[in-house]
Order: structure tokens, then C-alpha cells, then sequence
């Protein structure tokens, strides 16, 4: 039942930031990026990968809004925290996760501290 109501909220937020005040807005709060990648990082804890492939695509969304002058840097800090489990993703056999890690990424791309971080990252 808690799952069912994190998958509610994760659509709840990926659809407010379609709108482009509401997800620019969105994805310059540090705060849901940090809670949306914490619950990235307890994927294991939940019952399906829903809830981690609603918090990729979540992000997905928010990432559309981030560049270089707005907020490229405090989510490549955030990033910098979550960069190895973010890639353990990329490395799994779950063909929807690593897609929806790959969108977030695309987006991410945009931003040079993103970019230099994932090209830093050794795993």
C-alpha cells in the first residue's frame, strides 16, 4: 500500500512538470531530486521496479529544465551521490530501468558538471 501511494505521488510530480513554470519550479528545488534519487537508491527495498522506474522517469521529466545556468550544478552534486547505483542500473538486465536511466541522462547531458561526472565515474 505504500508503494501504491509513492507510484501515485512520483506520477503526481512527473506530470506537474510537463508544465514548463511548474517543472522548472520543481526541478530547482534540491529537494525532490534528493528524495526521488533516495528512492532510486532503496530500489532493492521495493516490492517492483515501478517505484524506481517511476522515480527515473520523475526525473526524466525535471531534468528537461536543468542546464548549466539553472541547476546544472546542485544536481551534479546530487548525482556525484547516487552516480554508482544510477549505473548498477545501467549494468542490470531490467531493459525498462536502464531505458529510463538512459532518458534521464539525455537530459542531463546538457550540463558540463553532469557530463564531467559521468565521465570520471570508474565504477
Amino acid at each position: 500500500k505504500n508503494e501504491d501511494v509513492l507510484i501515485k505521488l512520483q506520477r503526481l510530480i512527473a506530470n506537474l512538470a510537463i508544465n514548463a513554470e511548474a517543472g522548472q519550479s520543481l526541478a530547482h528545488n534540491s529537494d525532490y531530486a534528493e528524495l526521488l534519487l533516495n528512492v532510486i537508491e532503496m530500489r532493492s527495498s521495493w516490492q517492483s521496479d515501478e517505484v524506481c522506474s517511476n522515480a527515473l522517469s520523475t526525473i526524466g521529466n525535471l531534468t528537461y529544465y536543468v542546464t548549466d545556468q539553472a541547476g546544472g550544478s546542485t544536481w551534479a552534486i546530487l548525482m556525484k551521490q547516487s552516480i554508482s547505483v544510477i549505473f548498477d542500473i545501467l549494468l542490470s538486465d531490467k531493459r525498462e530501468l536502464r531505458l529510463d536511466c538512459l532518458r534521464m541522462f539525455g537530459n542531463l547531458s546538457r550540463s558540463e558538471p553532469i557530463c564531467e561526472l559521468v565521465l570520471q565515474y570508474r565504477g
